[in-house]
């Protein structure tokens, strides 16, 4: 009879902590990721984005796509994490609206990168690197040199 009782809690346990995992972990986890990959895109495209003289169809085209893609994603993992709060006092994720600034200015951001004729983005060029840069303090992304 103990033996039953044993496997029984061993099971339950098992199956709260996957339960846990699926919920809170998992999400969080995602998240991180996620803001990972911001990271990674902005390096992926940074002549497109810093570059207007090199700018063409093909690596303005994805990269917007993918600077697109990283606000939407953003957005949606920041709401699959359940209790936040308690996240980002133990882990320093950025606040809740920050991470939904940075998610607009990406968006933003994405429409600077299609322009493609050379002296029009010169222009906003220092827009774009300011954008850049409050997108990294925001998402708390070091600067790369």
């Amino acid at each position: 009879m103990l033996f039953i009782l044993g496997g029984l809690c061993g099971i339950v346990f098992a199956v709260v902590t996957q339960f846990l995992i699926k919920l809170l972990i998992e999400p969080f986890h995602e998240f991180r990721k996620e803001i990972g990959h911001v990271r990674f895109v902005l390096m992926k495209h940074g002549p497109a984005i810093h570059t207007p003289i090199g700018r063409n169809r093909e690596n303005t085209s994805e990269a917007q796509d993918d600077i697109q893609t990283c606000s939407a994603s953003l957005i949606a993992k920041l709401q699959a994490v359940q209790w936040y709060p308690l996240f980002k006092w133990f882990a320093a994720l950025p606040p809740e609206s920050d991470v939904d600034r940075a998610a607009a200015l990406l968006r933003g951001l994405s429409n600077y990168v299609i322009e493609l004729d050379p002296s029009v983005a010169m222009n906003e060029l220092d827009t774009v690197l300011k954008r850049v840069s409050k997108i990294e303090n925001l998402l708390h992304l070091r600067s790369v040199p």
